[in-house]
């Protein structure tokens, strides 16, 4: 009698099935299918920063990451995003081409915000003018995420 091995095969479960980024990046539908909240420590005069990275990664495997960085003591509410604001900013890097990615650092824009500590989570509204990094304005784009949600780890 011969054993056979069978495979079981169960359908993907997401990371945070709740957590939600969708909107327009550069005028395209731009739909995260990965999430990450996490506060990560900086030496003074930085501080610890809260950190929302999220992805958007295609079927060929590149994706495209929007960060959004806020310091951990900042209130929630509506923020400035402006060229000068080293404490609250967004970066978006495409991957697109993997030998060649393209990086933009938020020049202006609100960002709209509550954390909650008890659940691990941030929710918000996002409106962000981008340039490329180091660019002198040139090429930039709008990012519009509204009333997203993204969950972190408990614990």
């Amino acid at each position: 009698m011969t054993a056979t091995a069978q495979r079981v095969f169960s359908p993907r479960v997401r990371n945070n099935q709740e957590s939600r980024f969708e909107g327009t990046v550069d005028g395209i539908v731009y739909k995260a299918n990965y999430f990450n909240l996490l506060m990560e420590p900086h030496p003074d005069p930085i501080g610890d920063r809260l950190v929302v990275r999220v992805h958007h990664r295609a079927s060929d495997l590149t994706y495209k990451q929007i960060s959004i960085y806020i310091p951990a003591n900042l209130e929630g509410g509506e923020h400035q995003l402006a060229r000068m604001n080293k404490n609250i900013f967004v970066d978006y890097v495409n991957y697109s081409d993997p030998e060649n990615p393209t990086a933009h650092k938020s020049v202006g824009g609100t960002l709209e915000f509550s954390f909650d500590e008890q659940s691990n989570s941030i929710t918000g509204n996002l409106n962000a003018i981008m340039d490329n990094s180091g660019s002198d304005g040139g090429g930039t784009f709008a990012i519009a995420i509204i009333d997203f949600l993204v969950s972190g780890k408990q614990g």
